[in-house]
């Protein structure tokens, strides 16, 4: 909502089922669920064959199911730590692919993101998806 409401991107809701077909020529991003929450339905296999980044949200995925971010085809994969991992609130986890994250820019730094924090103006981001974590 906050993509659409400030950057004014368009946002189409599609079932599950039928999310690989939905990709068109604007689609910039495809976005949803490794496994519904309603029906347990797994995000169609053929998403791992289209043309854009795919971001799944593996918060009913990551440890009620197997999860392969490589044989699942996604630039993306963000899951819940306090659900199927039984860890605390707060908790997750976020991967992103080595060619998602060249694309990525972050601009919000701070300790968490930053391999050397120590290096001042010279810190560096870290090279994997820590990069992308958000700083408070």
């Amino acid at each position: 909502m906050a993509a659409r409401e400030c950057k004014g991107v368009t946002v189409r809701a599609v079932a599950l089922a039928d999310v690989a077909d939905a990709v068109g020529p604007k689609t910039r991003l495809l976005a949803c669920s490794h496994v519904g929450w309603m029906s347990g339905r797994l995000a169609p296999a053929e998403l791992a064959e289209v043309e854009i980044p795919v971001l799944l949200d593996g918060a009913q995925g990551v440890g009620a199911v197997p999860v392969d971010v490589g044989a699942l085809g996604c630039d993306a994969y963000a899951g819940s730590g306090q659900k199927w991992l039984c860890g605390p609130d707060g908790t997750g986890m976020l991967y992103v692919s080595p060619a998602l994250r060249e694309r990525l820019q972050v601009l919000r730094r701070g300790y968490p993101n930053l391999a050397d924090p120590n290096e001042g103006l010279a810190a560096r981001l870290h090279d994997d998806a820590r990069a992308s974590t958000r700083s408070y």
